[in-house]
């Protein structure tokens, strides 16, 4: 396993590209549940080592594409145990939980074979995520975070196979606020925490909470000694190629100084246009805001902002993994 020391020290680490991206292109249908690229893990036989369906055949060649990278994520974004009760048709209990965790359990394993020594990421979708507000932030009121993260968090906290826990795309500051306050004990294993800002570098949170807030409240728990002392990142993801140095440039300058040096961890999306009429994806006409372009340039900027993990998300494909790796080797 790769030393999670590395996340901390002076060393630029490469994170892999989308996943949902890669698998569609190998014709894995993603949407087919709300599992998204989960779905494949929950068909019959997938586990079996003489089975090889196209599904498993694609997620393996997405592996073994993601050797370069330093890190790579276990493909469990969606698979909250809520929205695993729900596809399924489960009811909470002690059963369903059971068999939960053990399908977390073999994702990971599964994953960990094809990843060799590779820093594993135990990948935590936001609660937005389980009810399509994670580009919005729009979250009920009152709700109990905790119990909704509690199935999958002992699972991670408890595998070996998961390196560090990756809360991701988290686009509501209450739910930022309550993962912060969790001790040792509910968050006992290295993890970090990524966030979905907008789009146009309004240098907000998707909730519209500003990310000098952001950045003021979590120096206010190292201040006060209140932080979890697992936390080894924070970041942004899922947002414009274009508004994530800037994003990371105003976190950077409430929590980079001479009494505090938190690293951060970037993957922004590919910065291509989408057609909703011909249904297809193109390159922004404003080259700025395309990451082909401006990937080893972007790369320099993420470093002398304090940047210590460097990937992709939506739309973004090994191609821009070779971008982003050369950018780190001209550091």
């Amino acid at each position: 396993m790769g030393a999670l020391k590395d996340l901390t020290g002076d060393k630029i680490l490469l994170f892999d590209s989308g996943q949902g991206t890669f698998l569609e292109s190998e014709g894995v249908n993603i949407t087919e549940t709300k599992l998204w690229g989960s779905t494949p893990f929950i068909k019959e036989n997938f586990f079996d080592k003489n089975h090889l369906s196209n599904d498993k055949q694609a997620i393996i060649k997405m592996l073994n594409e993601f050797q370069v990278c330093d890190l790579i994520s276990i493909p469990t974004y969606q698979l909250s145990y809520d929205i695993f009760l729900e596809v399924l048709n489960l009811k909470a209990n002690d059963e369903s939980l059971k068999q939960y965790k053990e399908l977390l359990a073999n994702i990971a394993s599964f994953t960990r074979e094809h990843s060799n020594d590779k820093l594993l990421v135990g990948s935590v979708g936001c609660y937005g995520a389980a009810i399509a507000e994670e580009f919005t932030g729009n979250y009920p009121k009152d709700l109990d975070f905790y119990k909704f993260f509690k199935p999958q968090l002992e699972s991670f906290n408890e595998l070996e196979d998961v390196d560090i826990i990756g809360f991701e795309t988290v686009p509501n500051f209450n739910e930022l606020k309550d993962i912060l306050s969790w001790g040792e004990d509910i968050l006992s294993k290295s993890f970090y925490i990524s966030l979905s800002c907008k789009d146009a570098c309004e240098l907000e949170l998707r909730d519209g909470t500003s990310l000098k807030t952001i950045a003021q409240y979590i120096r206010n728990l190292y201040e006060e000694n209140k932080i979890n002392k697992n936390l080894r990142l924070i970041g942004v993801n899922c947002c414009s190629f274009f508004s994530s140095l800037p994003s990371i440039k105003e976190l950077n300058k409430y929590l980079n100084d001479d009494k505090l040096r938190l690293p951060f961890i970037v993957y922004p999306n590919s910065g291509e246009i989408y057609d909703p009429i011909s249904k297809t994806w193109s390159e922004p006409e404003d080259k700025r805001h395309s990451s082909k372009e401006n990937w080893v340039s972007a790369v320099k900027e993420y470093a002398s902002n304090n940047c210590r993990v460097i990937g992709g998300c939506c739309r973004t494909t090994p191609d821009d993994l070779k971008c982003i790796r050369e950018g780190i080797e001209q550091i």
